[in-house]
């Protein structure tokens, strides 16, 4: 093995109380520590694969399923359509599968360059259930005003939060306060502030 390896993985060291030896080399102790992570890797793959619901067309949607965890409440996967810079921001259009348009995200032009962001890219969003607005009248907003449907409410300590459905049964969380008229069955408008929306690429 230690023929095969592009470094050396073992070190022999002359002279000493008992005559030298052979230690593991630093890049043999990471690699060993690159193995453990493989199999806890591996492990969790396999658990992906006995839930039929998971897709395995996509690499970061299956990652992502593993490899994330988040408080955001809402995690949708969607590719880049746009990429306009305006200012001191670049608006990011995302088409999301289910939804009749495009949700916008703003980052900033050096976080466009580091995500590597490219027509057809893969990204996934991230939205907190308090980013999330209802409205009963459609806002005056330029973008990400959708149509929605509430489904649910369940009530919360100091808080409610609303299931929503948007588009071909895209499922989404709002949270209201209690003070709020919103009853199940309303039909609603929702806005997503696009300077709140975190994208993550792999």
């Amino acid at each position: 093995m230690n023929s095969l390896s592009p470094m050396p993985l073992l070190e022999r060291n002359t002279g000493g109380k008992n005559g030298g030896g052979t230690t593991l080399t630093t890049y043999a102790k990471r690699l060993l520590k690159l193995y453990d992570l493989l199999e806890q890797t591996q492990q969790k793959a396999f658990s992906i694969l006995q839930d039929e619901q998971v897709s395995l067309d996509s690499l970061l949607s299956a990652t992502a399923r593993f490899s994330l965890q988040s408080s955001a409440r809402n995690q949708f996967f969607g590719t880049v359509k746009n990429l306009t810079q305006t200012g001191n921001h670049c608006a990011v259009e995302i088409q999301i599968p289910h939804l009749d348009q495009s949700i916008t995200a703003f980052i900033t032009p050096q976080s466009a360059v580091r995500l590597q962001l490219v027509f057809g890219k893969e990204v996934m969003l991230m939205i907190k259930a308090p980013w999330v607005k209802l409205f009963t009248e459609k806002p005056q907003k330029t973008c990400n005003i959708f149509p929605a449907l509430l489904s649910h409410i369940n009530q919360q300590p100091n808080t409610q939060e609303a299931t929503l459905t948007l588009g071909e049964n895209l499922q989404c969380t709002a949270s209201i306060d209690d003070n709020s008229n919103f009853q199940q069955g309303d039909k609603l408008f929702c806005y997503i502030d696009p300077e709140q929306i975190v994208l993550v690429t792999i």
